[in-house]
């Protein structure tokens, strides 16, 4: 019954997420250049931090994982890499090497959102 109710407070989080991003969508069409150059100008300890709280532990950042929310279990298996430029957690499996990879899985919108997103929000453009 417990996993019930929180697969089901998950799913209303997401929901509510959704909705949000449906008020900052414009009609903007990048080329490959364009989603190139923004992803090389984009940090992913930046895009992540604004979501997740990250602390420096060696040179890799860790947190609580914002997926899987470990289960109520206060450990660190959410890693982000920014020499490798990828993020893991190891608990639920869920991983990724650019920021529109997180923003889709996080928000679960497309990822031409996530590029308008990152461009907005990250290099005012």
């Amino acid at each position: 019954m417990f996993k019930r109710r929180k697969n089901r407070l998950y799913s209303e989080r997401r929901r509510k997420n959704k909705l949000k991003w449906d008020k900052y969508t414009t009609h903007t069409v990048y080329d490959d250049k364009d989603v190139a150059v923004i992803l090389q100008n984009t940090s992913l300890y930046t895009v992540i931090s604004n979501y997740v709280p990250l602390k420096r532990k060696g040179c890799n950042y860790v947190s609580r994982c914002p997926f899987c929310r470990d289960l109520g279990k206060n450990t660190t298996h959410f890693v982000v890499s920014t020499q490798k430029r990828r993020y893991k957690c190891f608990l639920c499996g869920i991983s990724g090497r650019h920021p529109t990879s997180f923003l889709t899985q996080y928000h679960d919108i497309p990822f031409s959102d996530a590029i308008r997103h990152i461009n907005n929000y990250y290099h005012r453009g």
